[in-house]
């Protein structure tokens, strides 16, 4: 993957985050792309550290248009950049659970980091009420984050499944 394709994947997910993306809402909730996007090529992508980068300053836009904060998304990020490359040395990439499995914490844990932050701007949202919401928030991102991983991994994996491939 290039930086050329890499910025227009986060611009168009930042356009389509703060455009479009509001209108498949399922109970106020909507999948955060930049998340997503983030997750896939960090996981996939061996130099991927590199490119999701730019999801950081992504986040911190996204941070100034919409947030009550800025810069606690690109911490978040930050944060799931490092635990999805210790998780993808001990995971295959083409297996599709494990994909799943670290979108589903990538999410859990990027939510949770952003509650204690905020909690500790005293902001009055009970962890009950994120705790809530959760399992929307997963299955959002594990369904956007799967659809781009089926695009994705022609990319990142020449040969897939070839045990011949060193």
């Amino acid at each position: 993957m290039s930086y050329k394709k890499a910025v227009l994947l986060f611009a168009f997910a930042f356009i389509l985050q703060l455009s479009m993306i509001n209108l498949i809402n399922i109970k106020g909730v909507v999948p955060d792309l930049t998340l997503c996007i983030v997750i896939m090529i960090t996981f996939l992508f061996e130099d991927g550290f590199r490119y999701a980068a730019i999801g950081i300053i992504s986040a911190l836009l996204l941070d100034l248009c919409t947030g009550q904060y800025v810069g606690i998304s690109s911490i978040g990020m930050i944060i799931i950049m490092a635990g999805t490359v210790l998780l993808r040395r001990s995971m295959n990439r083409e297996n599709k659970l494990s994909f799943v499995i670290v979108t589903a914490a990538g999410t859990f844990i990027y939510n949770l980091f952003c509650w204690i932050f905020m909690a500790m701007l005293n902001d009055p949202t009970s962890i009950l009420y994120v705790l809530m919401y959760q399992p929307f928030y997963m299955a959002y991102n594990i369904a956007f984050s799967f659809i781009l991983y089926l695009f994705m991994i022609k990319k990142a994996v020449r040969h897939r499944n070839d045990r011949y491939f060193v």
